[in-house]
């Protein structure tokens, strides 16, 4: 992938999916635990972000921390990304978050 001054970031995304991959495979238990939460929260085609699952994750497992993993909560075929919304989490000062679906893989 290059924009339009012919730069590359295909060394910066491969760094990043591998800082995803190392951070999940440390948080594999609250990882799993997540996604449990997000597939929860999608039923019925429920359009959710990663705030919701945050949310409700903490609220269930309060000893979790939150970190660098999540970042992986919706990887794999089995979610689509359908669209964006502003985090309303204190201290994420409106950043924007993808909203997700899943999908029937």
């Amino acid at each position: 992938m290059s924009d339009q001054l012919g730069l590359t970031y295909e060394p910066e995304l491969r760094a990043a999916e591998r800082g995803k991959a190392l951070a999940a495979s440390a948080h594999y238990r609250d990882l799993a635990l997540a996604r449990g939460v997000a597939l929860e929260l999608a039923q019925g085609g429920n359009v959710i972000c990663a705030d919701q699952v945050r949310l409700e994750t903490l609220r269930r497992w309060p000893d979790i921390e939150w970190g660098n993993w999540a970042g992986s909560l919706f990887a794999g075929p089995r979610w689509r990304s359908v669209g964006f919304t502003r985090s309303r989490v204190d201290g994420s000062h409106g950043n924007l978050l993808r909203t997700w679906r899943t999908t029937n893989a």
